[in-house]
């Protein structure tokens, strides 16, 4: 697989030039892009994700952890995140509830992948882990956002729907229209 490295020496240009081209940031005269970009194409040389996210210190990539992956619940859920992830030049990564141990355990095991798969953040959606798995992650529960449940240690980053202030609504809107 060829390397920017490979590009550079093709297109007889320096590293920093070839990067720039690349990226598409910085400035390079018409005759070095067109150069760079045939050496491009002639090694068809993509980018690397891995070294890119080395040197910034960044994956772009958001975990995503559901129970489990069927039905139609989830469904709708993980494509409002994907959209709205791309739409910030973000990519999602989905982990899921399989394997051995009880659904706490999956919760645990399917987190731990996505942080160790190098992810920038975590939307968490599961009911099954407590506030002492929560507070085991250490430094890295300021990365987690977790969806329809709400953790006391991490209260601010919960996001959950009122079912009571919508119950009474929904009694309330009822009551006003004199039904039973």
């Amino acid at each position: 697989m060829a390397t920017i490295k490979d590009v550079a020496r093709l297109a007889g240009v320096g590293l920093g030039t070839a990067s720039r081209v690349v990226s598409g940031k910085g400035s390079v005269s018409p005759a070095t892009l067109a150069r760079v970009q045939k050496a491009i194409e002639q090694l068809e040389f993509r980018p690397s994700h891995a070294a890119r996210s080395l040197l910034s210190g960044s994956t772009q990539m958001i975990g995503v952890y559901i129970p489990i992956l069927k039905g139609t619940f989830y469904t709708p859920i993980l494509q409002v995140i994907d959209t709205e992830l791309r739409a910030a030049g973000l990519h999602m990564v989905v982990a899921f509830g399989v394997g051995q141990g009880d659904a706490r355990r999956q919760a645990r095991e399917g987190i731990d992948f996505l942080l160790e798969c190098g992810c920038d953040g975590l939307i968490v959606m599961s009911n099954a882990l407590t506030d002492a798995d929560i507070v085991a992650l250490g430094p890295k529960w300021s990365r987690l956002v977790v969806l329809n449940h709400c953790f006391e240690s991490i209260r601010e980053q919960c996001f959950t729907a009122d079912h009571v202030a919508g119950g009474v609504l929904a009694a309330r809107v009822l009551l006003d229209q004199r039904h039973r």
